[in-house]
């Protein structure tokens, strides 16, 4: 009999321990991705502005649009109420910038949610700085001149979500000249699938941030580049975004590491707006430092990543 009781209290004990076991695993994990879940819905990553969240910040409004942000892309000139986007340079429309691939990275910056769309950026109303480029004959020499012109137009920052897999020392020299004074560059790693080098994502230039993209289940995304570069990952998985489709704006959604560099775009123009006189450089560690890290899946490997964690980023950088 009192053998009986024992086993019973020795199930009992073990019942408990594998309930504690399970409620510690179930603990961890949500504290390990709270935060990054706060970026999104858990189905699509339906991306919400992160200045409505409680963060320790003297971040005004006012701070946030005073700094601005360039764009290298293709399909910057349509016309719509919902992004705010004056172009630097003026091209002849060519069929390669009928993609409005720009529109969409544009869009989950700084759509501005005023019109009848049910989407708002994370950065709503930020007017944006853009550079027309042909995408499908954009090359080193072009995205150079992208570079060399928004500088003369005093951003901030740049967002690049189109690259090249040609080293050219062109590129580099303007990319090098842009971080010298002060522009933090954020670049797309690439969609190859593969450990090829996308510039200018790939140049070793301390304030290029290489962004690569997860997917919906927090691994790394199948098309996403990954190489020794990416210094960071945010979602890039149907994002939720604007686009032009039969020569109207609509809500689409959009895979790829185009679509998770301005996530991180607009992320360091929060720090900017917090810390004004950060360097590139110190953005990049900020970013690297306060990011979240785990192995991810990517295809049949496993990659130790640093993912995006906004709140303890902006946390981390306090006030002014």
């Amino acid at each position: 009999m009192h053998a009986n009781i024992f086993r019973k209290n020795t199930n009992a004990f073990r019942f408990l321990v594998l309930c504690l076991v399970l409620l510690i695993l179930l603990l961890t994990k949500y504290l390990f991705f709270h935060s990054f879940f706060k970026l999104s819905t858990l189905n699509s990553f339906n991306l919400l502005t992160p200045v409505d969240y409680p963060i320790n910040t003297n971040i005004t409004v006012s701070d946030i649009h005073k700094i601005k942000v360039g764009l290298i892309d293709t399909g910057l000139f349509f016309k719509n109420d919902e992004i705010n986007i004056k172009l630097a340079n003026n091209p002849s429309i060519k069929e390669g910038m009928k993609q409005y691939h720009g529109v969409s990275v544009a869009g989950i910056i700084a759509a501005s949610g005023r019109t009848k769309y049910d989407y708002i950026g994370f950065i709503p109303g930020l007017n944006l700085i853009g550079y027309n480029v042909d995408i499908y004959k954009a090359n080193s020499s072009d995205l150079s001149t992208a570079v060399d012109v928004l500088r003369q137009q005093n951003v901030d920052i740049i967002n690049i979500s189109i690259g090249t897999n040609t080293y050219d020392s062109k590129l580099f020299n303007s990319v090098q000249r842009a971080i010298m004074d002060g522009i933090v560059i954020i670049c797309s790693s690439g969609n190859s699938g593969s450990y090829l080098p996308n510039y200018p994502a790939s140049f070793d230039i301390k304030g290029v941030v290489s962004v690569g993209a997860l997917d919906n289940s927090f691994n790394i995304l199948q098309s996403s580049t990954v190489n020794e570069m990416v210094d960071i990952y945010a979602p890039g998985d149907q994002i939720k975004t604007l686009s032009v489709v039969n020569n109207k704006l609509t809500v689409v959604k959009q895979s790829g590491t185009s679509f998770a560099a301005p996530i991180i775009t607009s992320l360091v123009v929060l720090i900017k707006a917090a810390k004004p006189k950060v360097s590139p450089a110190d953005i990049e560690k900020i970013l690297v430092a306060s990011s979240i890290k785990y192995v991810a899946n990517w295809g049949l490997e496993k990659k130790y990543i640093n993912v995006v964690d906004f709140e303890k980023t902006l946390n981390m950088i306090g006030g002014k």
